[in-house]
């Protein structure tokens, strides 16, 4: 046996990769880069997702915590309940919130709560008392985000119940929501206006 030939053969079995082999291997390389991106996508997604509702909750726990501590000193409510049972409260007294010149010594006027969009009243958007937000614009702005506030005051057990909800700014999901009650300190409903 010829020991220079050996080595001369075993280049020859060893030629490279056919075209097919070659072909097979990008392909499998293609799917596996799809299948690749399309997971880096979803996990994006879930991603924004999940950091969308945690910001959901933190704006809706804020906001439920400025309306508890507004409704447990305020004076009165507007309406002023002469109905029985449970009314909705379209304003109320708020020490903190009133505009400049508005309460005067011995007089209170009522500040309206309601969710304002782009400096326009809407069903959810920013929640404003008269004039003044709850919250900066900047809490409802990293995910575009609207709020609803709804205040009901209930004469027999004498309390407001609150539902506060935060939706996405398009409308479609509701992201977060709180429910709570607060008996208010300073409201008497049987005092006259």
């Amino acid at each position: 046996m010829n020991i220079k030939a050996e080595p001369r053969r075993r280049l020859r079995r060893k030629s490279g990769y056919s075209i097919a082999e070659t072909l097979l291997a990008l392909l499998i390389l293609l799917i596996l880069s799809s299948g690749i991106a399309g997971g880096i996508a979803f996990a994006a997604r879930q991603y924004n997702e999940s950091v969308m509702r945690s910001e959901a909750k933190v704006l809706c726990s804020s906001l439920s915590n400025v309306l508890r501590g507004e409704l447990s000193i305020t004076g009165d409510i507007d309406p002023h309940p002469g109905d029985e049972g449970r009314v909705k409260v379209q304003g109320f007294v708020s020490p903190n919130y009133a505009a400049e010149g508005t309460v005067q010594a011995g007089e209170t006027k009522c500040a309206s709560l309601h969710a304002q969009r782009d400096g326009v009243d809407a069903e959810r958007g920013e929640l404003m008392l008269d004039d003044s937000p709850l919250l900066p614009s900047a809490a409802y702005s990293s995910y575009a985000m609207d709020a609803k506030a709804d205040v009901y005051y209930d004469r027999t057990l004498g309390l407001f119940e609150v539902t506060v909800e935060v939706w996405s700014g398009d409308g479609r999901a509701k992201l977060a929501e709180n429910t709570f009650e607060v008996i208010p300190l300073n409201y008497d409903p049987g005092a006259t206006p």
